[in-house]
C-alpha cells in the first residue's frame, strides 16, 4: 500500500493499518520494504530463494538477518535507533549475497 509514496504518507498509512488492530480487524498487506513488515507486522510470510516453501510466523522470531538474506538475496543488518520513549528498528542492506552473486 506504501509503494511509491514519501515518507509522510507512507507512515499516515501505515499508522492507520495499525490503527485497525485497535478495533480488532485483521490487515493483510503486502510490501517489498522489510522495515515496514519489521515494525507494523504481528506475523509475517517471507517467501525464500532456496526453497518453495515459505516461512509464516511471529515477526520478531522470522524477521532475521538470515532469514532477510535468503528471502531477497541481500545481506543486512537488523539495528535498532532509540527515539524519544521507544525505538524502531532498522534494517540497513549490506550488499548482494554472496550466494546471488554466483546466480
Amino acid at each position: 500500500p506504501e509503494t511509491g509514496l514519501d515518507y509522510q504518507n507512507q507512515l499516515i498509512i501505515l499508522e492507520a493499518i495499525r490503527s485497525l488492530k485497535d478495533d480488532r480487524v485483521s490487515c493483510i498487506f503486502n510490501t517489498h520494504y522489510p522495515e515496514h513488515a519489521l515494525n507494523y507486522a504481528d506475523k509475517v510470510v517471507l517467501f525464500r530463494n532456496d526453497s518453495r516453501t515459505p516461512l509464516f510466523g511471529d515477526t520478531d522470531i522470522l524477521m532475521t538477518e538470515e532469514n532477510i538474506k535468503n528471502s531477497l538475496g541481500v545481506e543486512v543488518a537488523i539495528t535498532r535507533a532509540d527515539v524519544e520513549d521507544h525505538y524502531i528498528k532498522t534494517i540497513v542492506p549490506i550488499r548482494i549475497s554472496k550466494e546471488e552473486m554466483k546466480k
